[in-house]
């Protein structure tokens, strides 16, 4: 508002009294106020302006309004940085190269058996014993149930009799055919009657070929009446008892191989490729066991779960101080290079002022950074992942810029000198 548009008649008898002054007695006195405010203000204004002071140091000024004496306090106690940092860190230290930051991916897996079966009795009959039970070991016999052998026996026992009397049928049928050769030769006997003995000696060889087929037969159906597994495979659950008949074709029980345990996992090609680079270094880690495993990749699949875009990849677990089972948690780290860009750099490189971390390049010229935690232990010591806009890996940086107190002592007589 301008001091015109004060002064206005019209302005002071509407806006200011809120109604029209027609009477001159009233209305002079209200000028009189206003000029007042008027010459108040300026007075202000102006004295504020004799405050005003300006406060250079070193590299840095600043001006601003106000106090004087605040403003004088301020002055004394800002710590005020200088343009440049040489002086105050020791440029010969030596220098390390940041080198990028991986950041460790846990996968977590459940250990299983290395192979499972599901053993099916191939002929009918009566269970006469089970002899491993639910987490028990197969035998070093491989025999995990016996069936009836009975029926099988029988008819073993005949074909064996059968074998008896046609190997005697043979033997007389043989003796028979050479007398016979031998009457035909001195014309003693008709042709016909040593054909008819070559032809029963050719049949009851034949007959006996037969039942020594049918006894092979029948003594591998008596060796498959003893369901058998892989020796030292445990038994994860079954389905049969002693005395009970069973049907060829039934599932009597499930087998695994638990000596060696396979954990799968479902990985993309950067983290297959990660894998790949332990080589016989790969470790699984069982937090409820307490306890590392040794570990080796087992098979890769050649294809891939449209769904989750992963490739199936099963580890193999043979060795380790813990008992092998299935569903025990397995852990397994894999480190991949951070795609925030970040970069491993030595604790004692890292400057710390008030709430800020800050790292220095070889001219003595600093680098505001952002601390994200503790990286691993490097050829310096303990390191820390660090990020910053203007740090990238390959760059150089002083390892140790704090002077100390010797650097110290050693500028101070170089001054004095």
């Amino acid at each position: 508002m301008s001091y015109k548009t004060i002064l206005n008649r019209e302005f002071l008898r509407r806006k200011v009294f809120g109604k029209e002054l027609r009477d001159k007695w009233i209305w002079l006195p209200s000028v009189a106020v206003v000029v007042v405010v008027l010459a108040l203000v300026a007075g202000i204004q102006f004295g504020s302006g004799s405050d005003a002071i300006e406060i250079k140091s070193g590299a840095y000024e600043f001006s601003t309004l106000g106090n004087r004496g605040e403003l004088e306090e301020i002055a004394a106690d800002q710590e005020l940085r200088p343009q440049s940092n040489a002086g105050l860190y020791n440029l010969e230290s030596p220098l390390f190269i940041a080198k990028p930051a991986a950041r460790t991916l846990s996968l977590t897996g459940f250990t299983r058996a290395r192979t499972t079966m599901t053993l099916v009795a191939e002929e009918s009959g009566r269970c006469m014993e089970v002899l491993a039970d639910i987490g028990e070991e197969i035998g070093p016999d491989g025999v995990f149930a016996k069936l009836d052998p009975t029926f099988i026996q029988l008819d073993l026992d005949r074909n064996r009799a059968e074998q008896t009397r046609l190997n005697s049928d043979v033997r007389f049928h043989s003796k028979e055919m050479q007398r016979y050769k031998k009457l035909v030769k001195g014309e003693t006997a008709a042709q016909t009657a040593l054909d008819s003995r070559v032809k029963e000696l050719t049949s009851a060889r034949q007959q006996l070929e037969v039942l020594k087929v049918e006894e092979k037969r029948l003594l591998e159906r008596l060796d498959r009446l003893l369901l058998k597994a892989p020796a030292g495979w445990k038994v994860s659950s079954r389905n049969l008892e002693a005395g009970e008949w069973i049907v060829a074709g039934t599932a009597v029980a499930d087998l695994g191989r638990f000596d060696v345990l396979l954990v799968p996992y479902a990985l993309t090609n950067s983290e297959l490729s990660a894998l790949r680079d332990f080589g016989e270094n790969l470790k699984l880690y069982l937090p409820e066991a307490q306890a590392e495993a040794q570990a080796r990749i087992a098979r890769i699949a050649p294809d891939f779960d449209p769904e989750t875009r992963k490739i199936m990849v099963d580890l193999e677990v043979v060795d380790g101080d813990f008992v092998f089972r299935g569903g025990l948690r397995t852990v397994l780290n894999i480190p991949l290079p951070d795609p925030g860009g970040s970069v491993l750099a030595p604790i004692n490189s890292l400057i710390k002022a008030y709430e800020d971390y800050f790292l220095i390049r070889p001219d003595g010229k600093r680098v505001k950074v952002l601390v994200l935690g503790d990286g691993p232990e490097g050829a310096h010591g303990p390191t820390a992942r660090i990020s910053s806009p203007e740090i990238s890996a390959g760059q150089s940086f002083l390892l140790n810029p704090v002077k100390s107190a010797s650097d110290g002592e050693k500028e101070a007589a170089a001054k004095v000198n």
